[in-house]
């Protein structure tokens, strides 16, 4: 009997079952916090985002943040952002837009040179006409116009165009690559068939290079 009270005893001590049962109480005390803190934080960027202020973390290229917290044009990266749309009005290529932004010395605001990515993303972001979306608000602010709404819709005619014209090259090449393969009411060939034609046309080439070639020396 008292072997059997010293063993509680020990257990009681280590908190080998006081500890689970405190620890649950603790935990949704902390999950309940976590996600009144995550809907605290969603509802005050919304607020500030309804005032139109920018909680975002770094702006894009072409603005800052004022004292306030509003956004406003940056007059000194804005117009790069006017050369960035009209290179590629100019050159309708993304690759030769960011040759030419490099070639003239302009860099990011990282420092770093422009790839087609980085101009792409200028290009398709249309908070340069003062379309302001931030946290599900959607308001259309003159202030924050960099380029006209003509220029905005030139560039993304020639994307669209840009686009369809490489979506329709890739289909054709794909046809093209398939025309050998596959044949009218045929199933497509197998690897192992198609290896056979490659090795059997490869081989009539060799025959007919040594034939050639014994012809010349006759």
């Amino acid at each position: 009997m008292n072997r059997l009270m010293a063993t509680l005893d020990t257990l009681l001590k280590e908190n080998h079952v006081d500890v689970r049962l405190k620890a649950l109480p603790e935990a949704r005390y902390f999950e309940t916090h976590k996600q009144y803190s995550s809907t605290s934080a969603r509802k005050g960027i919304h607020a500030r985002a309804e005032t139109y202020r920018w909680c975002s973390g770094t702006p894009p290229l072409g603005y800052k943040i004022s004292l306030g917290g509003w956004l406003i044009v940056d007059e000194s990266e804005a117009s790069i952002i006017r050369e960035v749309f009209a290179y590629y009005i100019y050159f309708e290529s993304l690759l030769k837009t960011a040759q030419a932004l490099n070639s003239a010395g302009i860099k990011t605001r990282a420092r770093n040179t422009w790839n087609p990515n980085t101009v792409g993303d200028k290009l398709c972001n249309d908070i340069y006409i003062g379309n302001f979306r931030l946290a599900g608000v959607v308001k259309h602010l003159e202030a924050l116009r960099i380029v006209s709404d003509e220029t905005f819709n030139k560039v993304a005619v020639i994307r669209k165009r840009n686009f369809d014209w490489k979506h329709n090259k890739r289909a054709t090449l794909h046809t093209a690559n398939n025309r050998d393969i596959i044949q009218p009411n045929e199933h497509i060939k197998s690897s192992a068939n198609i290896g056979q034609s490659k090795t059997a046309y490869y081989g009539r080439r060799k025959r007919r290079l040594q034939k050639k070639y014994r012809a010349n020396s006759e």
